[in-house]
């Protein structure tokens, strides 16, 4: 399996914005002369936290996409997960740290039993559509559009972010925080 998941740096925000769409609310904020930068903040001060997650999470190597939303879906301090939901981290982190088509294959299991509908869940189904077929292996290999991962993991992150009603801003402005560093590479898997 192949860990090279470097996107083709883009040069403007609009570039992003091609595999990214964005919400009729902030597709207004992009111009085309904008830098990724520049835009990911504007999206941020005008509190359009879902569309930066997204965008963020479009801009980066699929396998620092995919580590962010591990981070973002680790349970808080002191909750204990139930099994399913520790067993999909365990799986998702552990293909984050060394990619093989074996451990995506077991994250998408751990996906199904701990419910896609959780931010694991979505992580770990980003891991599955990160590369690879997504049919069985004896069979001719189905890929996922191009993007599908990106998108899912920023799902995960977003379905995170919003899961205290209470701590929604402070949560997207966490994540996005540990989404910058994470790009920047401050936050490494080990």
């Amino acid at each position: 399996m192949s860990t090279e998941t470097k996107p083709k740096e883009a040069k403007t925000a609009a570039e992003i914005c091609q595999k990214c769409p964005l919400t009729p609310a902030a597709a207004p904020l992009l111009r085309a002369d904008m830098k990724p930068k520049q835009f990911l903040d504007l999206l941020i001060e005008k509190k359009h936290f879902a569309d930066a997650v997204r965008f963020q999470a479009h801009s980066m190597p699929k396998r620092e996409t995919i580590w962010w939303a591990c981070l973002c879906s680790r349970p808080e301090k002191g909750v204990t997960p139930p099994a399913p939901v520790a067993a999909a981290q365990q799986a998702a982190e552990a293909w984050v740290a060394s990619p093989s088509d074996e451990k995506r294959r077991a994250a998408h299991a751990a996906a199904q039993v701990a419910g896609v509908g959780t931010p694991v869940g979505l992580t770990c189904e980003a891991i599955f559509f990160s590369e690879g077929s997504m049919g069985p292996a004896k069979y001719a290999a189905v890929l996922a559009p191009e993007g599908l991962s990106a998108t899912t993991a920023g799902n995960a992150i977003v379905l995170a972010a919003v899961a205290d009603a209470a701590k929604i801003e402070p949560k997207f402005r966490q994540f996005l925080t540990l989404g910058s560093d994470v790009a920047a590479g401050k936050n490494k898997w080990k």
